[in-house]
């Protein structure tokens, strides 16, 4: 982008420290045009979108995803997000439901977590997730997401374990157990609650750090 010279600011001349001398400036500024390759050569438009975008500048192309309110980047076949986490598909045979906890079942694939002990975590997802479709994983930060209670504040969470009874694939309990006069933490750390639960099924806030 170009600005043509029109007028000129003259040091030791007071006119020009004005809103007149400003405006004068202004009028007198002429914006060339600019070309179409320069612009595909040096700039990534942000494409701004509810779905996946049809086209785009190929590595690095921007999405505004107004689904999820996120700016997103493309790497590779990937849309993920800065600061948030991957896009990874679905591969678990079942829809995935929002605020699920997740973890690596393959190469760029996820499926809901379900037993204390694995260390796969990934972290949230962001969505409803069908099969074979994407998501963006919160690898950390804070939101509200799937846990069983009872839960305290401050309580460390383990994903679910489907032998627990709790049917809770995708839940986090609490990890911090007493046996006899004996406190201990059963299971892969995943996160702290950052709000109470009762005997139940929920969302709660937490810290992310899976």
């Amino acid at each position: 982008m170009f600005i043509a010279p029109g007028f000129t600011f003259m040091d030791n001349v007071v006119a020009n420290l004005s809103s007149t001398g400003l405006a004068a400036f202004m009028a007198s500024a002429n914006v060339t045009a600019i070309a179409i390759s320069e612009l595909r050569a040096t700039s990534k438009v942000v494409l701004v979108a509810a779905t996946t975008p049809i086209g785009d500048q190929g590595e690095g192309s921007l999405w505004f995803d107004t689904t999820l309110n996120i700016l997103r980047v493309l790497n590779g076949t990937r849309w993920d997000c800065p600061y948030i986490g991957p896009e990874m598909q679905n591969n678990s045979g079942n829809v995935i439901q929002s605020a699920s906890w997740v973890v690596a079942s393959g190469d760029n694939t996820f499926s809901m977590s379900s037993t204390q002990a694995w260390p796969e975590v990934l972290g949230v997802s962001l969505s409803n997730v069908a099969n074979g479709s994407k998501g963006i994983i919160a690898r950390t930060g804070i939101g509200r997401v799937k846990c069983r209670g009872p839960l305290s504040y401050g309580d460390v969470l383990v994903g679910a374990s489907i032998a627990q009874g709790f049917g809770a694939a995708g839940y986090a309990v609490g990890a911090t157990l007493v046996y006899g006069f004996t406190t201990f933490t059963a299971g892969i750390e995943i996160g702290m609650a950052l709000g109470a639960l009762a005997n139940t099924t929920g969302l709660v806030t937490c810290m992310i750090w899976r």
